[in-house]
Order: C-alpha cells, then structure tokens, then sequence
C-alpha cells in the first residue's frame, strides 16, 4: 500500500475548500493574517476546521509541515 504525503492541495480538501493552485493562491491572498494572530486563532474558520487543524498540529505527524506552511502563507504580509 502507498501513502503519499499531504500536501497543501490535500489540506484545504480535507478543510473542505476549493483546492486547485488558483483557489489556494486566492484563499492565501484574500485571508492574510496580522502578525500576532495564530492560524487557528482566524476568524474565517469554521469551529470544525479550526478543529481539524488544532487535532493535525498537536498530533505533531505528518500534516504539521503542510499546516505550517499555510501558517506562513498567511503571514507573508505581516513579515514585510
């Protein structure tokens, strides 16, 4: 059986949001975040998405990469 690593595509499909390059890059620009605010801490989630990553990032497996990418992602303004 192969497993393959989770990759941001994978991510907002589990998040349940549109997942092509285009609408992550868009999802990525339109939802920066202020430097103090965590990723889970955004307001755009819904409580079973915030929930999805609060599980992922304390399990500390193999989608804490991908979830850290996004968090930077996310950031990229407020590191200007």
């Amino acid at each position: 059986m192969t497993q393959t690593r989770p990759r941001m595509t994978k991510l907002f499909e589990q998040l349940g949001l549109a997942s092509s390059e285009e609408a992550i890059a868009k999802f990525i620009e339109s939802h920066q975040l202020a430097g103090d605010v965590f990723l889970t801490q955004a307001i755009f989630w819904t409580d079973a998405q915030r929930h999805f990553l609060e599980e992922k990032l304390h399990s500390d497996g193999e989608w804490t990469t991908v979830i850290d990418q996004l968090n930077e992602s996310l950031h990229e303004n407020s590191v200007k």
